[in-house]
Formats: structure tokens, C-alpha cells, sequence
């Protein structure tokens, strides 16, 4: 029986429903789960309508993103407060100040190179939620101007680091807990090869709860320092397997994480009396 703390649904980029994202953690004998959709909380109050009648346990989950010196850096956020109104206007900013803003700079510079990209039509554009991926991915995939993410990447880069610019960390983490949130450095060899003390020690003066001590960005053994400092500096250790459905290859369940290899502290579980009997 198994743990997995960074789940996405297709309500940011994966490609799975709510329900379909439960019954794939039942069927690899995770008990325990979270769904941490980027900077959505779209489908929180339906997994809670969902798990009413299933055998299964939930941390109600989210991933913020923030910028720092220009690099995105994630902070997955567990057991907050979804009415708190600072929490909803910082996700409200993401999803229709910063994108719409990045996305317009996008198609405007673009379009005189790549004729098929229309302003208008992008803004007028939908597509099935359950192909993964961001809307402009997808726009874009449509009118044969990439063919997949790495190509996005390679055409995007230069306008992501220009217009797609987010709060710093310490603004983020400093709102998460004022929405009564448990807020986790989220795997940190996505940013670089590795963070130094004093690095991970300025996390902690930002007011870190934790850090993302498992996942499938880690090579063998390179997490051991994580978890050390986490230890030495009473932070709270997650893991998940950072699954986007078929979206990308990595696989739901993937890092083995057991309750012994976590420290949740005081984080909320709903329907914890399921969990607790599963790992007697």
C-alpha cells in the first residue's frame, strides 16, 4: 500500500478526470493521494464528492508557481483553506493576468512568421481537456506550428522568460500559510542538479513546510541530502511521482513511497480512518 502526493488531473495538464485518477490510485494499491493540478483548485470539491463511497485516503493538494531570477520554481501546498480570498486572487492573477497576458505577447509576436496563428481565434479556441497540456500547447499543436512540448519549449522560451513571470516564492509560501497551507519545495532537481544548504536554508526563512523529498527527477541516492536536511530542520518530507496521465511517460505510483517514508506532521487527511487501518 502506497503514497503519491503530486497527481495531476486534466483540469491543469493531465489527462485524467477526477474519478479516473481515483480508480487508477485503487487499482496500484495507493492508499493515500493528492492531486496538485497547477495553479487550479478546479477539481478539489469533486475528488471529496467522490471519495465519500470509495476505500481511499486524500490530501486536498495544489502547485503555485513562482519565479526567481528568472527560473520557475514549483511549491506544492497541502490542506489549505480553498475560500481564503488572497489564495483565490493569486490563482485568479495566474490563470487570467499572467497567462492571458504571456499568451497574447505570444501569438502577437508569432504570427507574422507562423500566418495560421490569429489572435482572435486563439482567444475563441477550445479543445478536449483530456489531451494534457496548457491551451496554448494545444492552439499550437492544432495549427501545425509544433509537434509536441519540446518543440513548444524551443519556440516559447525567450517569451516565457519575458511575460510569464510569477510571484516570488516567499510571496507564494507567505499567502499558502495565510490560506492555512502546508507549502513544499516541489522536486528540486527540476531546477538544477542541487541545492546547497544555504540555498535550502533560505527556503526555510521564506517559511517552507517542506520539501519533496521523492520523485522521479531524483537519480538513485540523490535524495538522501533532502531528507537529511529536512530532518535536521524540522521540515515536513513528501514524494509523488509527478503524474500528468499519458501526457508524459512518468508513471502514477512510480517512486514506492510508504507512510514511513513521509512526515506529514499535522497536514488534514480526509477520510484518515481508511489509511490508518490499511497500515496497521
Amino acid at each position: 500500500m502506497y503514497v503519491d502526493l503530486h497527481i495531476h488531473s486534466c483540469a491543469s495538464d493531465g489527462t485524467l478526470t477526477a474519478e479516473e485518477i481515483i480508480d487508477a490510485c485503487i487499482e496500484k494499491d495507493i492508499t493515500l493521494f493528492s492531486v496538485t493540478d497547477h495553479n487550479s483548485i478546479a477539481n478539489n470539491a469533486e475528488i471529496r464528492r467522490i471519495i465519500k463511497s470509495k476505500e481511499i485516503s486524500y490530501i486536498q493538494g495544489l502547485e503555485i508557481t513562482s519565479t526567481l531570477r528568472g527560473r520557475d520554481f514549483h511549491i506544492t501546498v497541502y490542506d489549505f483553506d480553498e475560500t481564503n480570498k488572497e489564495l483565490i486572487e493569486l490563482l485568479r492573477k495566474y490563470t487570467q493576468d499572467i497567462e492571458r497576458n504571456f499568451c497574447n505577447e505570444f501569438i502577437e509576436g508569432f504570427s507574422k512568421q507562423i500566418p495560421q496563428l490569429n489572435l482572435e481565434e486563439f482567444n475563441a479556441y477550445s479543445y478536449d481537456l483530456k489531451r494534457g497540456g496548457i491551451k496554448l500547447l494545444n492552439y499550437l499543436m492544432d495549427k501545425k506550428a509544433v509537434n509536441n512540448l519540446d518543440e513548444y519549449f524551443l519556440l516559447a522560451s525567450d517569451f516565457i522568460s519575458r511575460f510569464r513571470i510569477f510571484p516570488p516564492p516567499h510571496e507564494v509560501i507567505d499567502i499558502a500559510k495565510k490560506a492555512g497551507g502546508y507549502p513544499f519545495l516541489a522536486h528540486p532537481p527540476y531546477y538544477y542538479d542541487t541545492f546547497s544548504e544555504k540555498e535550502l536554508a533560505r527556503w526555510c526563512e521564506w517559511g517552507i513546510a517542506g520539501i519533496e523529498c521523492y520523485s522521479p527527477y531524483f537519480r538513485e541516492g540523490e535524495n538522501e541530502s533532502y531528507i537529511d536536511f529536512c530532518k535536521k530542520n524540522d521540515l515536513l518530507i513528501s514524494g509523488g511521482s509527478d503524474y500528468h496521465g499519458t501526457f508524459t511517460e512518468r508513471k502514477l505510483g512510480s517512486q514506492r513511497i510508504t507512510p514511513d517514508m513521509i512526515n506529514l506532521g499535522d497536514i488534514r487527511v480526509i477520510n484518515e480512518r481508511i489509511i490508518e487501518n490499511a497500515f496497521v
